[in-house]
């Protein structure tokens, strides 16, 4: 098989690489219609917050403190002496 017969067997056919283009382009926009309907079945993570910032530390130690004391267990109790 000579070079020009190999060429023309691999590259004489543009519309492969359009069905791949169109192919990949499709993956995706499956992909993004994937996540958005997860997104509207759990929810976003939007509500989350996703650095610890000094307010997001605080809020987590009250919601803890009050989680605790509804339980009976409050760390913070004064021992008598």
């Amino acid at each position: 098989m000579s070079m020009d017969s190999r060429w023309r067997q691999r590259y004489d056919r543009p519309m492969t690489d359009l069905l791949f283009v169109a192919m990949l382009v499709g993956f995706f926009l499956l992909a993004g219609l994937f996540v958005r309907g997860c997104d509207r079945i759990v929810g976003t993570d939007e509500e989350t917050p996703t650095a610890s910032t000094p307010a997001t530390i605080e809020a987590e130690h009250n919601e803890h403190n009050e989680h605790a004391e509804h339980h009976g267990h409050n760390e913070h109790k004064e021992v008598a002496a």
